[in-house]
């Protein structure tokens, strides 16, 4: 368990962010303004994310201001210290999984799906690539569980059986 490929050891295991490191140091060299570039691509893919899922959440909400409120997240100072710095991928990163398996479940959850189970299996493997990514997406099955008990009480979503709902979350424990 090496960081960053420099021989100081780490109890980070977040191998998706050090193959992009070893990708960006392979074609680039070792320079910082790749993975800068990097930070904000991923970044800005994970407010494209956020505007998806708004707008899966809200449906008669105007697009306009589910744009402003995504653009407001992705501007906003809070996230400086992980987007500026050439070392802070692994926020970004996991954010961006994060916010990809909710929507996947959303779209599993949908009434007249063809293939729900698809849309739960990469569910599944967005969550992995969280947690492949940053530890601290380890809270991702709680978020998923209260997102739909939520929208069952909301009633945006049909109510399920205790078998169905097992079935749905346990694999995410």
């Amino acid at each position: 368990n090496i960081k960053a490929g420099f021989g100081a050891l780490t109890n980070h295991y977040r191998p998706i962010q050090m193959t992009l490191y070893s990708l960006l140091v392979h074609l680039f060299g070792v320079t910082p303004w790749p993975f800068h570039l990097l930070n904000f691509f991923v970044h800005g893919l994970a407010g494209v994310m956020l505007f998806f899922l708004l707008k899966r959440l809200f449906p008669i909400a105007e697009l306009w201001s589910l744009g402003l409120a995504c653009v407001l997240w992705v501007v906003h100072p809070i996230h400086v210290e992980d987007i500026a710095m050439a070392n802070g991928t692994a926020t970004p990163l996991h954010v961006f999984w994060m916010l990809l398996a909710l929507l996947c479940f959303l779209k599993n959850r949908d009434a007249g799906q063809p293939k729900p189970w698809l849309w739960l299996v990469l569910s599944l493997a967005s969550y992995g690539a969280a947690l492949l990514s940053k530890e601290s997406a380890i809270v991702l099955p709680a978020l998923i569980l209260a997102l739909h008990l939520v929208l069952i009480k909301m009633e945006h979503i049909k109510p399920c059986g205790l078998k169905k709902m097992l079935m749905t979350h346990l694999p995410f424990w």
